[in-house]
């Protein structure tokens, strides 16, 4: 039986399809790191743990942004649509799955 914390096919297919489309969800992922935890600690996608109810995880939404501007935040450079990533606008239409 699977935990709570993994997700469904389906709804990692969905959570991905509304990261590659949701305007406000990329203008989020292209601010600067400090915005980002204050992102991950609000997010309405992010699960709960039930053993410590005030921390979350991140969810598979944002963990795709994360992982496609993990370079941008390291370096502060991300600046959304004059992003210096030479295919980051097509990555962020076509999201890759992360296994």
């Amino acid at each position: 039986m699977p935990s709570d914390d993994a997700l469904e096919p389906e709804k990692e297919l969905a959570e991905l399809a509304h990261a590659a489309e949701c305007k406000k969800c990329h203008r989020q992922f292209c601010r600067h790191k400090k915005q980002m935890i204050k992102h991950f600690a609000l997010c309405p996608h992010a699960k709960k743990l039930k053993v410590s109810p005030k921390r979350r995880v991140i969810c598979g939404v944002c963990k795709v942004y994360l992982r496609i501007h993990e370079f941008h935040f390291d370096t502060g450079r991300c600046s959304g649509s004059l992003c210096p990533l030479p295919d980051c606008e097509e990555i962020q239409k076509n999201p890759p799955v992360f296994k």
